[in-house]
């Protein structure tokens, strides 16, 4: 074993050696994608020929990676390397050089005195997944920028919001205002809350819009988004106290009533079919998992039930105490749960599935005046409602960050739900 260890650590030193005296052989270790830890940048190389390595320099946005300057390192017939770059808007588009005058096993600088800045440009490899590039001149200073290799899907164009419409029910004015979804500019109001407050809004299969109205006769209007025209879909047929629906993967729409039940209605005549769960304690808000399993927020219980098919008693699925006045609750496309809850912290909450319940794994955002109306939005970003402050917040789930105000004003007044629709 002793002899493997040595043969193994000659054959490292050689090759440590080789790229030490062979500059050329060490730049091919630059091959792949490299994301900013401090911007939302990258750089891309890849061995373009035997002589030529060929990158790109990428700001990472919204609507996709946008390249910004392009390089390449060539070796020269004489042995000399050649590190050229290609800005758009500087030295009017025209390509600068930069010399190899310096290097190591794991270092390259290259070097133009004649220009302004930078003069000199170091590549180092920290270690095979840490790259740190240096940007100095005679007496400025020195501009560090510091990557982590990445894979090729920090490049891919993340879907936008580019197309889409966001509809917002509002708890206080009972109406439902509309929005172009990418820029945030009111387009109308969708329901005026005449004869009845709305309580909730979901799109449906058909793509028209569905309305929960409260007051002394409780029913689910439908809306036409195209002409306006609203017709009843349910009236009475067992609607007393409704809180919140959602259409389920059979085509069904279903509501919960703050009484304890969820009732389901059939998804083309508004029919009454069944009543598909009793007893449920201060049900609000549904959903349905990866499984086609009925999820209820139950404000009442603190926690989110499990509604099985069949005849099967519902059961809480989340940890006792995780969760003190759940107000919403939506599934990510990876089939983690996330529950709003009116606590201390005024939160969003992430569950993760263990066998037949769910594990609580944290905030992913806190500091609402009071949070509800969970969404996910096509472009992936977490979306919710703050009907306390009258705007909708938007949330990376991949990062657990908040990114700020996403809607406000345009007729918001407590905010309790938003659907999107592709126009």
């Amino acid at each position: 074993m002793r002899k493997l260890l040595l043969i193994h650590s000659c054959l490292w030193l050689s090759a440590a050696a080789l790229e030490a005296q062979n500059p050329w052989l060490g730049l091919q270790q630059l091959a792949g994608t490299w994301k900013n830890l401090r911007s939302e940048a990258a750089e891309q190389w890849w061995i373009a020929a035997p002589d030529t390595l060929k990158g790109v320099g990428y700001a990472l946005t919204s609507e996709g990676p946008v390249p910004r300057e392009t390089m390449a390192l060539f070796r020269r017939p004489n042995g000399s390397i050649v590190y050229r770059v290609v800005v758009p808007n500087q030295n009017h588009g025209q390509s600068v050089d930069f010399a190899l005058v310096f290097f190591t096993a794991s270092s390259w600088t290259f070097e133009n005195p004649e220009h302004d800045f930078p003069k000199t440009i170091e590549y180092w490899l920290v270690d095979s997944t840490s790259l740190r590039v240096t940007l100095s001149g005679d007496d400025a200073e020195a501009h560090e920028l510091w990557f982590s290799r990445a894979s090729e899907s920090v490049l891919q164009v993340r879907p936008t919001l580019r197309g889409y419409e966001a509809w917002v029910c509002n708890r206080k004015s009972g109406t439902v205002e509309r929005f172009d979804a990418h820029t945030g500019t009111p387009m109308g109001r969708l329901y005026a809350g005449v004869p009845a407050p709305a309580l909730y809004v979901c799109s449906g299969p058909d793509g028209r819009a569905y309305v929960l109205t409260g007051g002394a006769t409780p029913s689910v209007l439908r809306i036409d988004p195209t002409t306006g025209l609203a017709s009843a879909f349910v009236q009475g047929d067992g609607l007393r106290a409704p809180t919140g629906m959602a259409f389920g993967p059979d085509g069904r729409l279903y509501v919960c009533e703050r009484t304890g039940e969820v009732l389901g209605f059939d998804g083309v005549s508004g029919r009454l079919v069944q009543t598909v769960a009793e007893g449920l304690p201060g049900p609000v808000a549904l959903a349905w998992d990866a499984r086609g399993q009925l999820l209820v927020a139950c404000s009442g219980g603190r926690g989110v039930w499990i509604v099985p098919a069949g005849d099967a008693t519902p059961r809480r699925v989340t940890p006792e105490g995780s969760l003190r006045w759940p107000t919403s609750l939506c599934l990510t496309s990876g089939g983690d749960l996330l529950v709003a809850d009116a606590d201390e912290a005024a939160s969003i909450k992430r569950f993760r599935r263990e066998g037949d319940a769910w594990a609580y794994a944290g905030p992913v955002a806190r500091g609402f005046g009071w949070p509800e109306g969970l969404a996910m939005g096509p472009d992936g970003y977490l979306y919710a409602c703050d009907s306390r402050i009258n705007a909708l917040r938007k949330i990376d789930l991949a990062a657990n960050a908040e990114l700020g105000v996403y809607l406000e004003g345009g007729g918001l007044n407590g905010p309790s739900g938003v659907v999107f629709r592709k126009r």
